[in-house]
């Protein structure tokens, strides 16, 4: 009897162990770059893109001017995908406003604003 149960402990914790690395897989491969949150593939993120994260964030200051918000530019996550493109993502601190800070997803390639958020 203790040999069964051994026995089955023992492929328990194979099953689960494999579980286990199937699920890091996944995780490091949508993490990656090569994999976006639809299971497409992304292909891999752009070494030199069009529009440079300074570019990206004067794009960003020209449309609050434009909006007439006063925000400064706080810090970026870097090039993310995101809805299916390459953006940098950018975050501003605004200055007496309800919500303190607005984010910004602009196209690496375009300079196209694909997001911008009020967010607290």
């Amino acid at each position: 009897m203790k040999k069964i149960i051994t026995v089955i402990l023992i492929v328990m914790l194979l099953f689960s162990t494999i579980f286990m690395l199937s699920a890091c897989d996944i995780f490091t491969r949508s993490n990656s770059g090569n994999v976006n949150n639809d299971g497409n593939s992304s292909g891999n993120r752009p070494s030199n893109p069009a529009i440079s994260l300074e570019r990206a964030i004067e794009i960003a200051y020209e449309d609050l001017a434009r909006r007439g918000i006063n925000a400064t530019y706080h810090s970026n996550s870097g090039m993310d995908w995101e809805r299916g493109q390459w953006v940098w993502e950018l975050l501003f601190r605004t200055q007496g406003e309800r919500m303190p800070f607005i984010e910004f997803y602009i196209n690496v390639d375009s300079g196209e604003i694909v997001k911008f958020e009020w967010d607290d």
